[in-house]
């Protein structure tokens, strides 16, 4: 439980600008959101009161304690139109649904087969829908995680997005040390 509050309380934090995330996504109610990474959650349970009643909200993640705490969290919501799944990571999710955003914060750095994981995830995307990338970049100013591993660099990003088939349709700056990326399916 530690390391979820954690995770909600860094999320929450006004310099890491999850509010403004939220808006430049443009989330509408009865959307259906999938989340690649949910870890504590603090993104979900927006998106979910956004999206309302009608909207659908699925959460991947790989820790159980997550998945579990999240499963709590939305039989308490108003909506309880959250579902969570735990897998493992990479896994292509056998899902009879298409969504109108899937979305991943701080994640990207952790997957490997990343051009062929998000070719699979493809078809879980809405035709005109939205795949939004948010990560760490040594880029920006000096920080720590130019000495971890916990980073991708933009252009890696993009050139991978594009070997998946996505272009990239829009980018966000205002934060401090994450790249923000918005992409959708080639168009033939």
């Amino acid at each position: 439980m530690e390391k979820i509050e954690k995770y909600n309380k860094k999320a929450a934090d006004p310099k890491n600008k999850s509010k403004e995330i939220i808006q430049s996504l443009d989330i509408k109610e009865d959307m259906k959101i999938l989340e690649i990474g949910f870890g504590g959650g603090y993104f979900a349970e927006k998106f979910s009161d956004i999206i309302g009643k009608n909207g659908i909200y699925y959460g991947i993640d790989t820790d159980i304690d997550c998945v579990k705490y999240l499963e709590k969290v939305n039989q308490q919501s108003l909506y309880k139109n959250m579902k969570c799944i735990l897998s493992k990571p990479e896994e292509i999710l056998n899902l009879d649904i298409e969504f109108d955003l899937i979305f991943s914060r701080n994640v990207y750095h952790h997957l490997s087969g990343r051009v062929k994981y998000f070719m699979d995830m493809a078809k879980y995307l809405k035709e005109n829908g939205k795949l939004v990338i948010i990560d760490y970049d040594s880029s920006f100013s000096w920080h720590r995680i130019k000495f971890s591993s916990h980073y991708t660099k933009i252009k890696v990003i993009k050139k991978e997005m594009s070997e998946a088939g996505y272009s990239l349709v829009n980018s966000f700056d205002f934060l401090p040390i994450q790249s923000f990326l918005v992409f959708e399916k080639k168009k033939d």
